[in-house]
């Protein structure tokens, strides 16, 4: 069994049915193609440790967040292991055993921005920073009103809830796009340098 990638050349000899055992053989060239195994044609640099944005290439986490067990991973596609490119995307998490509450956040950075590796860092970084910090006072406003809406699912019950969830969710994201603004500003870049996905999780 030919193992070598490359062409291969194959010469057949042969007689055909009706030939006399005295006739020459016929002869026929074929050529074979072996296709390289296509794992043997990836290779992994690992990125610039040096850069100011660096992070590790992979990271991945497993905690206990109250009777659930969380596992969380990152690691950079192919295409950006075979160049050395940095790992865009991120992740961050927090669980609160006082109260029961937790908070996830993942963010994929775009690709085609120079800075996005940070983009998402900061992105979730502060996304879990505000909940983290939120009142408890606050925390148990929301609380309340999301048993009273399970209680009775009234118009009024409805409001309320959405309003606390606007109110929460929009200020932290909107802190993740002020601290990556700040980055841009203290870097000399633009805003757009930094562009991220972002999409989390409060329970």
């Amino acid at each position: 069994m030919l193992k070598k990638s490359g062409e291969h050349l194959i010469i057949l000899n042969f007689q055909l049915k009706n030939d006399s055992a005295e006739k020459p053989f016929n002869k026929k060239e074929i050529k074979l193609i072996v296709n390289p195994d296509p794992k043997s044609l990836w290779i992994a640099k690992d990125s610039d440790s040096s850069d100011k944005y660096w992070k590790a290439d992979c990271a991945s986490v497993h905690a206990i967040v109250g009777t659930k067990q969380l596992v969380i991973a990152s690691k950079r596609g192919r295409s950006h292991a075979q160049e050395g490119i940095f790992r865009d995307d991120d992740f961050g998490y927090s669980y609160f055993e006082e109260t029961g509450w937790g908070i996830i956040a993942v963010a994929d950075g775009a690709g085609s921005a120079k800075y996005s590796r940070k983009g998402s860092l900061i992105a979730c970084n502060e996304v879990i920073s505000y909940f983290e910090n939120l009142d408890k006072e606050r925390l148990q406003e929301l609380e309340l009103s999301i048993q009273n809406n399970i209680k009775d699912t009234t118009e009024e019950n409805q409001k309320i809830l959405s309003s606390y969830f606007i109110e929460h969710l929009g200020k932290a994201a909107f802190g993740a796009q002020v601290k990556i603004k700040d980055e841009a500003l203290a870097n000399n870049a633009t805003i757009k340098d930094y562009s991220t996905t972002l999409i989390f999780h409060f329970n």
